[in-house]
């Protein structure tokens, strides 16, 4: 198998759609549609799996051919609400969902098929965007990041 920087990314949409509260597990193509220009409505309880970027963390040693590097993946939920009586974060139901999402993903650690840890640290949660706010729906951002360590030893 060809290394793969962003190999963990089914895995954490699968480890989500194990949930019974998520209605739905999307992607970025699915997001930039509904929050661009509004091709497509969410969809109440589904949640958006976006791959943030790639941080190298600094080494001593410049010449090593592995490098470890942080990754960010936000996990936003999409909540429907009906004008401004309805406010969403005061649904009980919709705080439970946004705390289980958060124990289902804070500290837990990827392995492969052959139960070996893909990352050398478990996911743990960080600052996240504001939640925005539109055509009658709430988008709730949670933001993880783990560690993976790269192996560039096969020029």
């Amino acid at each position: 198998m060809k290394p793969n920087l962003l190999m963990i990314l089914p895995i954490l949409k699968n480890r989500l759609a194990e949930m019974p509260e998520i209605a739905h597990v999307q992607g970025v193509q699915e997001l930039a549609q509904l929050t661009g220009e509004r091709e497509i409505q969410p969809l109440d309880g589904t949640v958006y799996v976006v791959f943030d970027g790639s941080q190298p963390l600094t080494s001593s040693n410049s010449r090593l051919k592995q490098k470890k590097k942080r990754l960010s993946f936000s996990v936003i939920l999409a909540k429907q609400f009906y004008g401004a009586e309805d406010v969403p974060h005061e649904d009980e139901a919709v705080g439970e969902l946004l705390y289980a999402i958060c124990a289902k993903l804070q500290g837990w650690q990827p392995v492969n098929d052959k139960k070996l840890p893909i990352t050398t640290q478990p996911f743990d949660e960080v600052q996240a965007l504001e939640p925005i706010y539109f055509d009658n729906f709430a988008l709730y951002p949670l933001r993880f990041e783990t560690e993976i360590l790269s192996n560039y030893s096969g020029d």
